[in-house]
């Protein structure tokens, strides 16, 4: 691992575990408290790359990219925030690419009591719950029901919680009954926010239609509202370029022209500037 990198990475563990417990970023990272000790008191003897490169993956560190302050990372900041305050439940559904997991990320760090877990299509119920508990710093072991004892322990033990759910376009109808169980359970303590791509609107309203599990009690419960985001404006590509060293006006305004709204593009371009920029290795022949 380049010293820049590992340099940022142990000043994140140190941050991290200042802000929570070294409980919650071995939990976090996937790894024992003894490393992340280690790490902390400036011990990396016996810490291989492969190990500093997961919890870097694991927490989510990308050591190559700076954020900036965009119209809908602001404007995401303060939903979480209503929803946390307000133990509010939320349902952001829109396009992929405008930003609401960085958004989540950006929120998750400057804040306490705030969980956020990343869905996937692959996740039964046992294992989303198993990353619930990851997700809040917990060892995940035991039967389904034992796990959700333990998260149930972990949420009555916090004020002021907010559970972001990303990508929960993902889950199945039982996670669905879970989310709505948490949201009766947890009234006053915990915020909910349910995100994801439009799909997500569109198998909520289904579910509905069909009287499907809890879709429908669940809808009520966000007031049938579904949250969506602002385009992305060249004032937003603007400030992300800037912020990562892309600073030529003619350049900034072929990455917006061609971006599609996709902030993932806009990344990728700004990438592909900076690689373009690297110095060429010349082979001898």
């Amino acid at each position: 691992m380049k010293t820049t990198h590992l340099n940022q990475l142990i000043q994140e563990v140190k941050w991290m575990s200042k802000k929570r417990s070294q409980n919650y970023v071995a939990a976090k990272s996937q790894v024992s408290t003894a490393v992340i000790s280690k790490i902390v008191n400036g011990d990396l003897s016996q810490i291989s790359d492969s190990l500093l490169n997961k919890i870097q993956s694991n927490l989510k560190i990308d050591p190559n990219w700076n954020i900036a302050i965009t119209d809908n990372l602001e404007g995401l900041y303060n939903c979480c925030r209503d929803a946390q305050l307000d133990s509010l439940l939320l349902c952001i559904s829109d396009k992929a690419g405008k930003g609401k997991t960085n958004a989540f990320e950006y929120y998750d760090r400057k804040n306490n009591n705030v969980f956020h877990i990343e869905c996937q299509k692959t996740w039964t119920q046992k294992v989303f719950v198993k990353q619930l508990l990851i997700t809040l710093g917990k060892k995940p072991q035991g039967t389904t029901w034992q796990m959700l004892e333990e998260f149930d322990r972990a949420i009555r033990n916090i004020e002021n919680g907010l559970l972001i759910i990303d990508q929960a376009d993902h889950l199945k109808e039982p996670q669905f009954n879970m989310i709505m169980d948490f949201s009766n359970d947890y009234k006053g303590r915990l915020g909910i926010i349910i995100s994801g791509v439009k799909h997500l609107e569109r198998k909520m309203r289904a579910g509905v239609l069909k009287e499907k599990g809890s879709y429908d009690e669940l809808e009520s419960r966000f007031g049938r509202t579904y949250i969506e985001l602002n385009p992305v404006s060249l004032k937003d590509v603007t400030k992300i370029c800037f912020a990562n060293g892309v600073e030529n006006p003619s350049q900034i305004q072929t990455i917006y022209d061609t971006c599609g709204g996709d902030l993932r593009r806009v990344k990728r371009d700004v990438q592909k500037i900076k690689i373009g920029q690297r110095p060429r290795v010349k082979l001898a022949s």
